[in-house]
């Protein structure tokens, strides 16, 4: 099979897999919006957010690491998959333990140290299972990773339905996630061991070493990101109240989840790129798909950030309800940093496999302290809005210095080709939007989509080579 054809198949299984997890979490987002009143909604939103940084440190990157090295080197799949999960099973008590330990000073209710727990559990399982889904990706079969993520989170979205609609307490929601990731895990293992022989596998401390010395930068990377994206939470905790958290994290979960969809994109294309980043990373074929990579990522992100602002209104209304109309100008703030998501995502990608991961700790450690002078400075001055603002430009921040450090070690430097056309295009289609505003969100959404692709096709910001792409990719013979 050409490496056209295989990525053209390995995308569109990404992409069921990442459009389930995409759909799946913004209607759970939109449930649980509803169902909470906005004081609740704030503790389940720092339940959530402190999950994520704590599986952050669980993960410690190695998870990218297994996909890597495992597309490089498959007879030793077993060996890495193991030591990567013997990893995380330690930092996972490391991070129990020291959790534990702090409990007793943080003045919490008793439902949210609950949840805190149960959310922690859940957020470990999931770590687990993407670890078994990394060598799926690695062995290029797309089609599990898009089996266990619609699994788990069409189980993990019944029972929050079940919840909200028996009206239980919050902390039930945390075990609906529990049941989702753990189904999703025990199906893995069976499909795993289809594939290499569990029973060979072994804790080996070459391997481990290897693992720990490449993960600990994109560990950094990943903790440092979860930091930059949620760190607005924890200052108007602190400064504000649970109110103002809802307000903040409920359009930023909507805008920082986009992330899926670049990451289906780049999983697709990690095999084959990792197989050329061992031999060349200045080969033409090498810089041809990061170009490509870029410009796509960049025609899909733009038109959802001059839509998500012109839409925003309904878009707050329909993901989260009347309780929620308040945070429709943090949505129209943060939904610009979907363009330095997507554009980061291909940049950390592309530093981790010509392995220049620990560049990436600048670019974090800048951002992270951009975040906090800003957050601080901003939220006591505006509340949520200043924390919008701050979240933004730290996002600019850590894109442009990543992409500075990819410059450095790449020829091609993608700043004008393909960017004017979807600028225009998107910015026609939104003003034209904007006229009808009135109209049902379905209507407006669909035709936005209809009027930018036609524009962008029009405007010929695809190249004839491109355009044959899309037809292998859409349009199978």
């Amino acid at each position: 099979m050409s490496d056209l054809k295989k990525i053209s198949k390995n995308s569109s299984m990404c992409y069921i897999a990442r459009a389930s997890d995409l759909t799946m979490s913004i209607a759970t987002i939109s449930i649980v919006a509803r169902y909470l009143d906005t004081r609740f909604l704030g503790n389940y939103m720092l339940v959530m957010t402190s999950g994520l940084i704590l599986s952050s440190i669980v993960t410690m990157g190695t998870e990218q690491i297994i996909v890597r090295e495992i597309s490089r080197i498959k007879d030793k799949a077993a060996d890495f998959l193991a030591n990567g999960i013997f990893i995380n099973c330690l930092l996972s008590v490391l991070c129990i333990t020291i959790f534990s330990l702090c409990v007793p000073f943080l003045e919490l209710e008793r439902t949210v140290i609950i949840a805190l727990y149960l959310n922690f559990f859940s957020e470990v399982t999931k770590v687990f299972m993407r670890s078994i889904i990394s060598v799926f990706l690695a062995f290029e079969k797309m089609g599990y990773d898009a089996l266990l993520t619609f699994i788990a989170r069409i189980l993990a979205f019944i029972l929050t339905v079940i919840v909200a609609l028996f009206k239980l307490e919050f902390i039930y929601f945390f075990i609906a996630y529990i049941v989702g990731n753990i189904t999703g895990l025990l199906i893995g293992l069976v499909i795993l061991s289809k594939i290499i022989l569990i029973s060979k596998i072994e804790i080996r401390s070459k391997e481990l070493i290897y693992i720990i010395k490449e993960s600990f930068p994109v560990g950094i990377c990943i903790i440092s990101q979860q930091l930059y994206f949620y760190i607005g939470v924890f200052v108007i905790r602190i400064l504000e109240n649970e109110t103002a958290v809802a307000l903040f994290q409920g359009p930023n979960r909507l805008v920082t989840v986009s992330q899926i969809i670049p990451i289906a994109l780049l999983s697709a294309l990690q095999p084959l790129m990792s197989r050329l980043a061992v031999t060349n990373t200045s080969t033409p074929k090498f810089e041809y798909i990061y170009q490509k990579s870029f410009k796509f990522l960049f025609i899909i992100s733009f038109p959802i950030a001059v839509l998500g602002m012109v839409l925003a209104n309904k878009i707050i209304l329909l993901l989260l309800g009347e309780g929620l109309k308040g945070a429709v100008n943090s949505f129209q703030i943060l939904i610009w940093a979907v363009n330095f998501i997507f554009i980061d995502a291909l940049l950390t990608f592309t530093l981790i496999l010509i392995n220049k991961q620990r560049l990436l700790i600048i670019g974090n450690v800048i951002c992270i302290l951009t975040n906090m002078t800003l957050s601080i400075i901003l939220v006591k001055k505006y509340g949520y809005i200043g924390a919008s603002w701050a979240t933004l430009i730290s996002f600019g921040v850590i894109c442009s210095v990543d992409f500075y450090f990819v410059t450095k070690h790449l020829k091609y430097t993608p700043l004008t080709q393909g960017i004017i056309q979807p600028i225009i295009s998107s910015f026609t289609a939104g003003i034209i939007l904007y006229s009808f505003h009135n109209l049902n969100i379905i209507i407006l959404f669909l035709c936005g989509i209809i009027m930018y692709l036609g524009l962008i096709w029009s405007l010929k910001t695809f190249t004839l080579e491109e355009r044959q792409l899309f037809k292998s990719i859409f349009i199978r013979t």
